[in-house]
């Protein structure tokens, strides 16, 4: 295990990078980028060398590639002939007018053919007048002097030094090339290791072969031992294997153990660049759809863009919002357009116009038996007293007649109707705007992610069922009101949240503060003159129908159903799904017959339940219940 202090150390006692120390003297030598190198050995080979920029990303060979190119084709000259410069440091114009010309002005003996070089490493950080004089240069001293320049991006060279050079292009590294050439630097110091700590050399030099030697140094040099653990303490990036278990819990939709794992990395002060770099290296290599993958690559883009442009570079991004006003769409370009809510709320006023002209208090109420109508300026329009109705609205009578929901009417006189026409009227101003406010507030945001038809079935279906309950069970009061449809609303997200509970951040208080506004509501509906029985019934009947109607697919389904038919997918829901959807349907289904069965026949519930009036109404000493 112990190495030769000869081996690594120089003459003055200090360790020597291993990456000049086995960096390639012949151009034939240089790992990987097989057509560069070979376009650079025609030049060796024939002597005659070209103005030349090499283009492409860290650590893939380039400025090793020009300075074995020199020793090849100046040999014993190569000190005298060769002026290399880093351009990042030496980026003005007057380098170019004092050191880089006198150089060219320099007389230098060489072999014939032979061209004094000057290497300009990072030649892309050279500022516009440098690479304008540095242009004029490469021009007057063309006879003696070639240029090879080094970047990372040739894009920043400007066009008339580009005309004038060949380009070379490198790419990154296979994973591969870099292990061979790690086996050669191994075994020539005589490192201990395994090969998972190679592997995680590898990772984290992503293609960059310097990275590779300078992260193999330094983990032997401080542990004498390299592996993972001391690969990734060196490196000091986020560890595959926590990034890999945080993408796989994304994808099985374990949204809080996800953001639990990224929680743990800020902890330990990992910025967002190191964590998005890994997660972009882990998802190039994860087992998932391509069309997976690429949504991941925009998020995270997109998040890096948005996190590097805040002044505060290591505050962690900000938390996803609960789920209780905010849902995970299917997918992220399915969003409907809601129409059909405001439409209902539309609706819904221009049939209490309606009903206040039909009422017409002022031509049809006896002033001398109840007191004046209220708001007379507005005529027709104008309200019931107060003492008759405290809302703000029309006459019982009026109510009954444009189809307020009686029972004996629908029992005897068999309209059915009614159960559907009282979701439409409302009891005054003060019933019908608090009504439409929870609709919009609840079905808007229902529509923009289920989309009109299924909000429309379960708005209707859910105001039935509350008439169904309420006309069981209420037999001698009118009902009117849309609060069925709305309590069936309510009870939809509920049974959604719960039958998409793995694709929810922040579930248990979602579901905490949706049971809190359920049950406030339903209290409230156990005040007199209020019919809780439809609350209780399309709350019961949304319930269900939330089960059936408001499925959501398993995360990346979207994704992994456009892949051949013989790849091996996800099933579209899961198990426990399709039972709450049987069980839901079921129950619809015998609670619809029986209920309009009970009622058809003229059966009264409370002969069935002697104890459900109190639902609706629970009587104190303050006021009386004649609900029954």
């Amino acid at each position: 295990m112990a190495s030769s202090s000869a081996s690594l150390s120089s003459s003055h006692g200090y360790e020597i990078p291993w990456v000049e120390k086995f960096r390639p003297t012949k151009v034939a030598d240089i790992v990987g980028n097989e057509d560069a190198v070979s376009r650079l050995q025609v030049i060796a080979h024939d002597g005659n060398m070209p103005n030349l920029i090499l283009a492409g990303p860290p650590g893939t060979g380039k400025t090793t590639s020009i300075l074995a190119l020199a020793h090849e084709l100046l040999g014993p000259n190569y000190k005298e002939g060769v002026l290399e410069l880093n351009a990042s440091d030496d980026r003005g114009i007057d380098v170019v007018r004092n050191k880089i010309k006198m150089f060219a002005q320099k007389k230098v003996t060489l072999p014939p053919g032979r061209h004094k070089v000057i290497i300009l490493d990072e030649a892309d950080s050279m500022t516009s007048g440098a690479q304008q004089a540095l242009r004029r240069t490469m021009e007057i001293y063309s006879n003696s002097t070639r240029f090879a320049l080094a970047c990372n991006t040739s894009a920043k060279i400007i066009e008339p030094i580009q005309s004038r050079c060949a380009l070379v292009r490198f790419s990154r590294l296979s994973d591969q090339e870099i292990l061979g050439r790690l086996m050669v630097v191994v075994e020539a110091e005589k490192v201990a290791y395994v090969p998972e700590g190679l592997e995680a050399i590898i990772f984290t030099a992503d293609g960059d072969m310097r990275q590779a030697l300078n992260n193999l140094q330094a983990t032997y040099t401080g542990f004498r031992f390299v592996n993972q653990e001391n690969v990734f303490k060196v490196c000091d990036q986020p560890h595959p294997l926590h990034v890999k278990n945080m993408v796989r819990n994304v994808v099985e939709g374990k949204f809080d153990d996800a953001c639990s794992g990224l929680k743990q990395l800020y902890d330990l002060g990992y910025s967002p660049t190191d964590i998005i770099t890994t997660l972009f290296r882990i998802i190039k290599n994860y087992d998932m759809a391509e069309y997976l993958k690429l949504e991941f690559m925009k998020m995270g883009n997109g998040d890096l863009e948005s996190w590097g442009s805040t002044k505060n570079r290591g505050a962690p991004p900000p938390a996803p919002p609960p789920a209780s006003s905010t849902y995970h769409t299917e997918s992220s370009d399915k969003q409907w357009t809601s129409w059909l809510v405001p439409m209902i709320v539309v609706a819904n006023v221009a049939m209490f116009l309606v009903v206040m002209i039909v009422n017409d208090c002022p031509k049809n109420h006896n002033s001398s038996l109840e007191g004046d109508c209220v708001a007379k300026f507005l005529g027709r329009l104008s309200f019931q007293p107060l003492k008759e109705n405290p809302l703000f609205g029309p006459s019982s009578s009026t109510l009954e007649k444009l189809g307020a929901l009686e029972r004996s009417k629908v029992v005897n006189g068999h309209e059915a109707w009614r159960l559907i026409s009282c979701i439409w009227l409302h009891a005054g101003v003060v019933h019908l705007l608090a009504n439409m406010l929870s609709l919009v507030f609840i079905g808007i945001r229902l529509e923009q992610q289920f989309g009109f038809v299924r909000v429309g079935i379960l708005y209707m279906l859910a105001g039935i069922g509350g008439s169904t309950l309420s006309a069981l069970f209420i037999t001698s009061n009118i009902s009117v009101g849309a609060s069925g449809a709305l309590f069936g609303l309510l009870g939809a997200m509920l049974s959604e949240l719960l039958t998409n509970w793995t694709i929810y951040a922040n579930k248990a208080a979602a579901l905490f503060t949706l049971v809190i506004i359920i049950l406030v509501n339903l209290a409230v509906g156990m005040l007199p003159h209020v019919d809780n029985f439809a609350h209780i019934g399309g709350f019961l009947t949304g319930f269900l129908l939330g089960f059936v109607l408001l499925m959501r697919p398993q995360f990346s389904w979207q994704e992994r159903r456009r892949l051949p038919a013989d790849a091996r997918g996800k099933s579209k829901y899961t198990v426990y799904q399709y039972v709450f959807w049987i069980i839901s349907a079921i129950l619809l289904i015998v609670g619809f017959t029986v209920g309009l069965v009970m009622l058809f026949k003229g059966e009264n519930g409370n002969d069935h339940c002697s104890w459900c009036h109190y639902l609706s109404c629970v009587p104190t000493s303050k006021w009386r219940c004649d609900n029954r």
